[in-house]
């Protein structure tokens, strides 16, 4: 499991526009994706746009930060 960001912009019920980041841990992009909208459904929104997903791993004392858009 790797820790994830994911950024997005949602709707509310009544259509406005909410910056979502959702953080957690997933097996890939696609799963903390899939994560978050799950989240974002339960809360009564509606995923409008991922912005980005960034993945943090800590390796040997180095913390790597990867963007994928």
């Amino acid at each position: 499991m790797r820790e994830f960001r994911v950024f997005s912009t949602c709707l509310d019920r009544a259509g406005y526009p909410v910056p979502v980041t959702w953080r957690g841990y997933a097996s890939s992009t696609d799963a903390a994706i899939r994560k978050m909208e799950r989240e974002a459904k339960s809360n009564g929104w509606s995923v409008a746009l991922i912005v980005f997903v960034q993945q943090r791993r800590v390796a040997r004392d180095k913390s790597l930060v990867e963007i994928k858009e």
